[in-house]
């Protein structure tokens, strides 16, 4: 089955990060309007704190300026070397340089200093989902799990690595378990879709009548195009339709509609 193949690759670097940019509250002027700003105008005024350095290059990494952010990265680790979360930063960037090794030697040295965070052995398994070894990747993002049962993104990727390994039992359970910790993860709500795809089960309208249930429960629009989404992907693209146009919401009709087209076109 090659519905699975490569479709991690899209989302995955974007669920490691160590720490998200702040919301700073308390103030409101231009200046914190976003993170490359704000980072940049507290690194002025505090060039010995390794903070700001890691905060501008996760700013910098999102604009895919991601030799600028390596360097931060770096510097940041030179100011606060005890920093774990700083060693899986620079291994992310290596890695979406295309240095594997030097990725995999931080991620490790990551896991040396904190062996009890999940955060590493879900990084060392990206390495080893990108290279094509699905058991190693699997094998990692489990040990993810286990340090951390609430990690998401280590289920959701675990069941993807399964998903090509064609063992699609194990995908759905690995899916399952992320959305009931986090319902609104469309990422999940992908890999089931897939995952019944697998295995055959695209035309079983046995399923249609829950995720409906479901899909009709939940007020948040994200999630009722995940699940727009995961329809279309079983091969129900007609139930699209009919559930947003059971919220009497025309809007939401066509843009759950144009959605789950455009995610099934990316992802034939």
């Amino acid at each position: 089955m090659e519905a699975f193949k490569g479709k991690t690759i899209e989302f995955l670097f974007f669920l490691v990060f160590s720490i998200a940019l702040a919301s700073m509250t308390y103030r409101r002027n231009a200046v914190w309007l976003d993170g490359l700003t704000l980072w940049t105008s507290v690194l002025e005024r505090s060039p010995g704190k390794w903070r700001p350095y890691d905060k501008l290059g996760v700013a910098l990494y999102r604009r895919g300026e991601v030799e600028k952010a390596l360097n931060l990265f770096e510097t940041a680790l030179k100011l606060k070397p005890d920093n774990y979360e700083l060693h899986n930063n620079i291994g992310l960037a290596y890695q979406t340089l295309g240095m594997k090794e030097k990725a995999m030697g931080e991620y490790m040295l990551a896991l040396e200093k904190a062996p009890e965070s999940a955060m590493a052995y879900l990084n060392i398994g990206t390495v080893y989902l990108n290279a094509g070894d699905f058991p190693s990747a699997a094998g990692w993002f489990l040990k993810a799990v286990e340090k951390d049962p609430d990690d998401v993104a280590a289920l959701v990727n675990a069941g993807f690595a399964y998903g090509d390994m064609e063992q699609y039992d194990k995908a759905i359970g690995l899916h399952r378990r992320a959305l009931a910790i986090n319902p609104y993860d469309i990422n999940a709500h992908f890999g089931l879709g897939l995952a019944y795809e697998g295995l055959g089960r695209v035309s079983d309208e046995s399923l249609i009548p829950g995720m409906m249930k479901d899909f009709l429960r939940e007020p948040d629009p994200s999630v009722q195009l995940a699940y727009c989404f995961a329809l279309a992907r079983m091969g129900q693209p007609e139930f699209v339709d009919r559930i947003a146009l059971s919220l009497g919401n025309k809007k939401l009709q066509e843009q759950a509609h144009d959605y789950a087209v455009e995610l099934g076109r990316q992802s034939d």
